[in-house]
C-alpha cells in the first residue's frame, strides 16, 4: 500500500517526545512510506532498485544502467 503522508505525521518523529503510537506506525510501515514523504517534501530522487515500491516519487535505480547517467555529489 502507498500512502500520502500529512507533514505533522512526518514532523512527528523529530519531536523532543513524539507519539508512541505514531512512531510505531511509521516503523511498521518499514520506513518506505516516511522515505517517500522526506523525498516528496524536499524534491529529492530516492536510490534504489526497488523502483516498484515508490510509485509517486522520482526513483534512480544505480544498479540498472540505462538509470545511472547521473551521479551523485558525494
Amino acid at each position: 500500500m502507498t500512502w500520502l503522508l500529512d507533514t505533522n505525521i512526518v514532523s512527528e518523529t523529530s519531536k523532543p517526545d513524539p507519539d508512541g503510537n505514531c512512531v510505531a506506525w511509521l516503523k511498521a510501515c518499514r520506513g518506505q512510506c516516511l522515505l517517500s514523504a522526506i523525498a516528496r517534501e524536499y524534491g529529492l530522487t530516492i536510490a534504489t532498485r526497488n523502483v516498484k515500491h515508490f510509485p509517486f516519487c522520482q526513483v534512480e535505480n544505480p544498479f540498472d544502467s540505462k538509470d545511472s547517467s547521473a551521479q551523485p555529489t558525494l
